[in-house]
């Protein structure tokens, strides 16, 4: 299943970076929206971010108190943002806890945080693997391990620049037995 991008969808151009996705722009982008109900003029800044819920989160049409709600996601919920607003809200994709279809929304930043201590996470990639490496870099002499679709990480630390302390739980059957215990960074956009 593949997610269409928040930018994309605005008509914003984008351009692919290390296999994920950076808009074309330096500044600011404004943004009008109207549900029928509300209007509201807002500008978005590309900040790709996992974060989790720390409360009942609702997700919003648009980046108000006064927007439709498409759905609430529970306290816990890992989010991936993809923007955030000048009015503090982050431009997310999340999936509806009711019916599973994917919804592009707003979700006030109060309502976010990035600590992630003692959370289990399970790897999902496309193709290929996700690096396990002793530093928050891209960089192919710095992974330790292979991680493939299914094995189980442990949060020890927060997102920073899109990477996350975790430990090995436990691995999928294409994955080095080894692995378990060990503790390194990950890229936390394939983290379920």
């Amino acid at each position: 299943m593949k997610k269409m991008n928040l930018f994309a969808k605005l008509g914003i151009a984008t351009t692919c970076v290390f296999g994920g996705i950076a808009p074309v722009m330096t500044a600011m982008t404004p943004i009008h929206a109207n549900d029928g109900m509300n209007t509201v003029n807002f500008s978005v800044t590309q900040q790709y971010k996992t974060l989790i819920t720390c409360c009942d989160t609702d997700v919003c049409f648009e980046p108000s108190d006064n927007a439709r709600v498409y759905h609430t996601l529970p306290a816990g919920t890992v989010v991936q943002t993809e923007g955030v607003t000048n009015n503090g809200w982050y431009s997310v994709i999340t999936t509806d806890p009711k019916n599973g279809g994917e919804t592009s929304g707003y979700i006030r930043g109060t309502q976010l945080s990035d600590l992630y201590e003692g959370i289990t996470f399970t790897t999902s990639v496309d193709h290929g693997f996700l690096a396990l490496r002793s530093e928050k870099a891209f960089d192919d002499r710095n992974i330790v391990g292979k991680l493939y679709n299914g094995c189980k990480v442990e949060s020890i630390g927060r997102d920073e620049n899109g990477y996350i302390l975790v430990k090995v739980v436990s691995v999928s059957k294409n994955t080095d037995k080894n692995l378990v215990g060990k503790t390194g960074y990950v890229n936390s956009n394939y983290l379920l």
